[in-house]
């Protein structure tokens, strides 16, 4: 809401307007104790409730430390208490008290003027916590209608706006009534963009370096995680659950640019496959690939240029299907101009957020669906209420108007003009409403929106899926990505699936020299994937008493046979273990290849099957929060009865 009222406010025309970014001083500190129990009753909360909180708020006192020791202490006198969770729901009250004196100040007031675009909706400011905005037109009297309501709510509250924090921005206003306005409230004239609930604000499109500080952000913290040791599974849990969330907020708001986009991808790739703090490491697998599903074979990292369209999904469905807030409001009725959201052509007075989502309406109109009730709500022409889509692009406007119908008709408006079916004019001219007939309506049922994909009901999450698209499955993706794994074993595992280790035999398609063709486990042949999982001597070994000791028996001697073995295998209890068992041997026997590749160091294969089965039991053991279901004897893994 704030980017689409500070449009204009690099331009010199258009009628003066001013907005205030005011800050509130020591805000949760400074709360008059006695205010916020009249407006509590004001509002109409329980008298118990009240003496609750009453007892909450006024009862602290404070010590004060000197060199580590406390001496004394004092009874607090005003102020609510940071970091407990009912202070923002009492301090949003004790704005909300601001809300209504200034309203009360406008109607007061004779001279107060809205700003552009405010006054149908009797827009004044928004407010989220102590983040302060107000809009007022540019002239004298209304700025002083605010002061007025600023006074009076700091005489009440205790909260005053603090001079050396709070901006005023001018759009069109004259040179003198700006300086008799900074007169009247003087705070420092700021410029755009400026930083606004966390976010840039700007009247127009964000530069490359306005994302700066996001990229930043990501750098920073990629920069202290390359100082550690960290296994591939665990930078895949950091990207997933750290370095798409920092943009999250920033995409849920902003259409990235490509440029931005590639270079966050970028950090994360190299992240990914980094072999320490400055080397990049080499791409292992296609970035397209490792954005797929798991269930495609995937790692399940989104793709963020299609993430950052789902989440501006968001914002498509809520103004098409009417969502009851402000901003949806406010783009009906002044931005369109009540135009009906699909129908609307792109318009100077959008601010370029706006703009960018609009951009996105062809992409998810296909999923947009309407389900006839009573037909009040539904569109005629634009709405997808029918199986072959909107009308809008079959029936020309001049039909429509040839048979004294209107375009901005609701499907109610046409049952009442033509009947429950089609006339035989239609049918002969449009061939498809043959098989489409008019669905009967419900006079006392709402028409609903629904998301045709997955229980019909909107979310960000089915969004993307809707981008992505059908996918080819893989068959492996439970033998790896199975619940219980263990992330470092289960992404050399993926890679193991896509063929994808650095085996020597791939090097040399890389135009590289390999360190030594033999495979450094047997030294009889030469190194791939092939020959290291399954036909080495001492990989057999490993597998082979692992199997054993895991009750796996006729285990398969070829990949593809063990993957679609480990999907028909006994209970789940018994294909989990069987599970770790596999994935547990491709990461050790990986391992132990590299280390006797580039070092000197050498395992036995009894250390090595030792190691896997002690890992089986700890991950059981951890399963089952401390209750270890399975014990190792010799090299047997016993199941113990329950």
């Amino acid at each position: 809401m704030a980017h689409e009222l500070v449009v204009g406010y690099q331009k010199e025309q258009g009628p003066p307007r001013c907005a205030f970014k005011i800050d509130i001083r020591k805000a949760y500190d400074m709360v008059d104790w006695r205010y916020l129990i009249n407006i509590l009753r004001g509002f109409g909360f329980h008298p118990v409730m009240i003496k609750w909180i009453e007892e909450m708020v006024t009862t602290p006192s404070f010590s004060v430390s000197l060199n580590g020791e406390t001496h004394g202490f004092f009874h607090g006198r005003r102020g609510i208490r940071q970091g407990d969770p009912i202070s923002p729901y009492l301090f949003t009250l004790v704005m909300e008290g601001f809300s209504l004196i200034f309203k009360r100040c406008i109607e007061e007031a004779a001279n107060f003027g809205y700003h552009k675009g405010c006054e149908m909706l009797k827009v004044t400011h928004l407010c989220f916590a102590d983040d302060l905005f107000v809009f007022t037109y540019g002239d004298v009297n209304s700025v002083e209608v605010l002061k007025k309501a600023l006074d009076i709510f700091a005489l009440r509250s205790g909260l005053q706006a603090n001079l050396d924090k709070s901006d005023i921005f001018f759009g069109n206003v004259p040179t003198d009534t700006r300086n008799a306005i900074r007169a009247c409230l003087p705070f420092r004239c700021g410029t755009f963009p400026i930083r606004y609930l966390g976010v840039p604000l700007s009247p127009v499109r964000l530069k490359m370096a306005d994302y700066g500080v996001l990229v930043m952000r990501l750098k920073s913290r990629i920069q202290n995680w390359k100082t550690k040791y960290l296994s591939f599974g665990g930078k895949r849990q950091l990207i997933i659950s750290v370095l798409q969330s920092l943009q999250l907020y920033w995409m849920a708001i902003f259409s990235f640019p490509a440029a931005v986009l590639l270079e966050i991808e970028r950090l994360i790739r190299d992240f990914l496959w980094s072999r320490g703090e400055s080397s990049r490491g080499r791409y292992r697998v296609a970035w397209s690939d490792i954005c797929s599903p798991l269930r495609a074979g995937g790692l399940g990292i989104k793709n963020l240029a299609m993430w950052n369209k789902a989440l501006l999904a968001k914002h498509v469905w809520n103004l098409a299907s009417n969502h009851d807030s402000l901003w949806v409001s406010w783009v009906n009725r002044i931005a369109l101009r009540n135009s009906h959201f699909w129908a609307a052509r792109k318009s100077s007075r959008w601010s370029w957020v706006l703009s960018k989502i609009m951009v996105l309406r062809p992409l998810f109109r296909g999923f947009i669906k309407n389900q006839i009730g009573d037909g009040t709500r539904t569109h005629a022409w634009e709405d997808s209420w029918l199986m072959c889509g909107p009308l809008s692009p079959i029936i020309s406007a001049r039909f429509i108007h040839n048979n004294g119908l209107t375009l901005h008709c609701t499907v109610a408006r046409l049952v009442q003009e033509i009947g429950n079916a089609w006339p035989d004019q239609w049918t002969q001219r449009f061939a498809c409403l043959t098989n489409n007939p008019i669905p009967p309506l419900s006079l006392h049922v709402n028409d609903e929106f629904f998301w045709e994909l997955e229980g019909r009901k909107f979310s960000v999450k089915v969004a993307y899926k809707s981008l992505q698209g059908p996918a080819p499955l893989v068959t492996w993706t439970e033998a790896v990505w199975f619940k219980g794994h263990i992330p470092k074993h289960a992404f050399c595992m993926w890679v193991a699936c896509r063929k994808r280790h650095p085996t020597q035999d791939r090097m040399l398609s890389w135009k590289e020299v390999p360190p030594d063709m033999k495979c450094s486990l047997c030294l009889e042949v030469g190194d791939s994937h092939t020959h290291l999982f399954f036909q080495c001597r001492f990989a057999h070994e490993v597998w082979s008493r692992v199997m054993n000791a895991v009750d796996w028996l006729n285990f398969p001697a070829d990949w593809d046979s063990i993957l679609v073995a480990l999907d028909d295998d006994g209970s789940k209890p018994k294909r989990m273990i069987h599970r770790l068992a596999l994935s547990a041997c491709v990461y050790e026997i990986w391992k132990e290849r590299n280390k006797r590749l580039f070092t000197d160091e050498k395992r036995t294969t009894q250390q090595i099957i030792r190691h896997v089965l002690e890992t089986i039991r700890l991950r059981e053991a951890w399963k089952t929060r401390n209750k270890p279901n399975v014990v190792i004897h010799g090299d047997v893994l016993y199941k113990i009865a329950d």
